[in-house]
Parts: C-alpha cells; sequence; structure tokens
C-alpha cells in the first residue's frame, strides 16, 4: 500500500495541532489556581419589601476570634476584617512538610488577587502559639516575601486557636 505525501501531511496535521494546543493550555494555566465553588447555607429567609417578595439566603459565618498579628497588633478576623473576603488556614512555623507547600500556594492565591487587593484578606494562623511569637511569625512571613497588608500572620492562645479551628 502506497501513501501519498498528501494523506501523510493530513494525518501530522490532524494529531500535532490538538496535541500543540493541549501543550500551551497546560503550560499557560500552570499558575492558575481554581477553587471550586462551596457555600455552607445556614437558612434562607423570605423577605417583602414595596410589595414584592424576595429570597435571601444566610451563608454561615465564624465566630469571631481575636488573635495577634505578626506586628503584634489585636486583629478581630469579624470585626476588622468585616468587609473582606477571608481565607484562613492554619500552620506553624517551623513545619518542615506541608506549610511551606501550603504557603506557597497561598502566595498563588495573593498574587490571583493582587488586582482586588482590598477585596480579600489572607490569614494564617498558628497551631503552635508557644513557638510562633509575633516576631517568629514575622520573620516567616518575611522570609517567604508575603504581601504584610494583605496576609496576617495570627498567634494567641492554644486553647483560643484550637477551639477555633475545631468549632468553625
Amino acid at each position: 500500500m502506497k501513501w501519498n505525501k498528501g494523506f501523510i501531511g493530513g494525518l501530522a496535521v490532524a494529531f500535532l495541532l490538538p496535541l500543540s494546543f493541549y501543550i500551551i493550555a497546560k503550560v499557560m494555566s500552570k499558575d492558575k489556581i481554581f477553587l471550586p465553588d462551596y457555600y455552607i447555607v445556614d437558612s434562607i429567609d423570605t423577605v417583602q419589601e414595596d410589595g414584592a417578595t424576595y429570597v435571601d439566603t444566610n451563608f454561615h459565618k465564624v465566630a469571631d476570634i481575636t488573635l495577634i498579628n505578626q506586628f503584634g497588633k489585636p486583629v478581630s478576623v469579624n470585626k476588622d476584617l468585616s468587609d473582606k473576603i477571608v481565607v484562613v488556614n492554619f500552620f506553624f512555623t517551623t513545619c518542615p512538610t506541608v506549610c511551606p507547600q501550603l504557603t506557597q500556594h497561598i502566595k498563588m492565591l495573593q498574587k490571583a488577587f493582587k488586582k482586588n487587593d482590598t477585596t480579600v484578606q489572607l490569614v494564617s494562623i498558628t497551631v503552635d502559639p508557644e513557638r510562633d511569637s509575633f516576631p517568629a511569625m514575622r520573620q516567616y512571613a518575611d522570609r517567604n516575601g508575603v504581601d504584610h497588608d494583605h496576609w496576617y500572620f495570627l498567634t494567641g492562645s492554644r486553647d483560643t486557636i484550637y477551639n477555633y479551628a475545631y468549632n468553625e
């Protein structure tokens, strides 16, 4: 069976063109983060206003907690950050395994939200407050090149932090 050049060229284009688009898409989306939509609905209210009925969804709100940031200043998560979307994670500065990776992933979030930097506040709460004083957390933040205005590293009493993590 004899193959003509047009058939082989067409076969090569049919194979290589989609493959090149796939590779380009993978490379271009390397630093992109896609978060799943996840909402916990507490209740749904029906509101009457100006003769019209509206449905209002109440999403879960975490309890307030006041901790000390990397500058030694108290931060009330619900009061001081009430106008922001707050992304919370738990870590400790001496963690050799998952915490550095988690910090790098959150840095990617910080970079992704740089254009809307007044909307999102990142909050990392230590689970080792005995070792993670606010100066230790500031060193950790500096070492990882974070934007201190939009990413708080918080510490406090162990009981307060553990109860918050468990209950919220």
